[in-house]
């Protein structure tokens, strides 16, 4: 073999190589929370795989009590009046993790999960 011949493997190799990273995305992967939000500002955050229950009442709207368990989370108990965010139960794989419940200005969302890297520095 020639010179010319190694060096046309190595490009080939590396270009293989470089090809075989461009091509796999290494994420990186970052816990699920729960985060309550009221009239837009995040007020609680909880990791996912937290079991507990808690009572949330505002001042001018009204009283939630939102449950995580094995990984889901919905509200059980509500005083608005058409109750609709009790209906609603979600996941990390559901494919919009929001509850909301309009009258009490309250959303309930799971945020986390998989983050795509850019590039490294």
């Amino acid at each position: 073999m020639k010179k010319a011949d190694f060096a046309l493997i190595a490009i080939l190799f590396v270009g293989i190589i470089g090809l075989f990273l461009y091509l796999n995305d290494f994420d990186k992967y970052v816990d699920y929370y729960v985060e309550v939000r009221y009239d837009g500002e995040v007020v609680d955050k909880y990791l996912l795989d937290d079991n507990l229950e808690f009572t949330k009442t505002y001042q001018y709207s009204g009283t939630n009590t939102v449950e995580i368990s094995n990984g889901t989370v919905q509200i059980i108990d509500a005083d608005c009046p058409d109750l609709d965010c009790l209906i609603a139960k979600i996941t990390k794989n559901s494919i919009n993790p929001v509850i909301i419940c309009a009258p009490n200005r309250l959303v309930v969302k799971i945020i986390g999960g998989k983050v795509l890297v850019d590039g490294v520095v």
